[in-house]
């Protein structure tokens, strides 16, 4: 599977998860009330938004940070110490900037033996990032995708990883097969660690604010607001999934797979 094809929709659709309203405290309290079901014995998640600043059209501030942690055969928890999305102007750039952690025993879960594996795997899979933005941008694209330290122990077992992916789109360079307006972000940086215990993922992000979601005549994170505001049923429906995608991840890291 293509990096790039998991990495924007994911960045974007976290984006969007995380603008859902204009009134702070109710937001707050709605995703609360969807996150009871997950605060028990064995797993507990809460997520807040620390700022939210908007005008007519968009959502122009941002700031949300939260954690996750369940519990079963292992525990394993995931929290996102940074988040915020920022868009003041019409002139101004579009950024969105993350940081997530992630606490497991990938060892006893996963092995040794397929860890090493997914070491030499994430190799290749960061030559391929840049083959492929290369061939669908063109000259357009600029890509630094690489494993920029790789460590093993004293049983020649990976013990840590990095990654790093830095991506630049020139929009006077793009060719006739890609348009402006389906190119979803102006540049992008990426850095993953990943250790026997942990990962941590930092991203910053400028999207394309001429992508075509960002036009007044699509949905965009105003018509997501307005539908959770309004006890949309859709809405409600779409935030659920990114919970339970979450849930889902975390209940498959606290059980052995090996």
């Amino acid at each position: 599977m293509r990096l790039k094809k998991i990495i924007l929709p994911a960045v974007l659709g976290i984006a969007a998860f995380s603008a859902f309203a204009m009134d702070l405290a109710s937001v707050n309290e709605k995703i609360a009330n969807l996150l009871k079901p997950y605060n028990n014995e064995s797993s507990m998640a809460d997520v807040k938004f620390l700022a939210l600043e908007s005008n007519d059209t968009r959502v122009t501030h941002l700031s949300a940070a939260g954690q996750v942690w369940m519990k079963n055969q292992f525990e394993a928890s995931l929290s996102m110490p940074e988040f915020s999305y920022t868009y003041p102007t019409e002139e101004s750039t579009p950024e969105l900037k993350i940081k997530l952690d992630l606490k497991a025993q990938l060892v006893a879960i996963f092995g040794a033996d397929y860890l090493d594996q997914m070491a030499v795997e994430a190799e290749d899979l960061v030559k391929s990032t840049a083959e492929d933005f290369v061939s669908d941008y063109g000259p357009a694209a600029i890509v630094d995708a690489k494993v920029t330290d790789l460590t093993k122990d004293a049983d020649g077992h990976v013990s840590s990883l990095k990654l790093h992916i830095d991506l630049k789109i020139d929009m006077s360079k793009l060719p006739e097969s890609k348009p402006v307006e389906k190119v979803e972000v102006q540049d992008l940086r990426i850095d993953l660690t990943v250790d026997q215990t942990s990962a941590t993922l930092e991203g910053k992000v400028h999207p394309n604010k001429k992508y075509f979601l960002y036009q007044r005549d699509q949905k965009g994170l105003k018509e997501i607001v307005d539908g959770l505001l309004n006890d949309n049923k859709e809405t409600y429906d779409d935030v659920m999934s990114y919970i339970e995608f979450v849930a889902w991840g975390l209940d498959y890291l606290t059980k052995a797979h090996n």
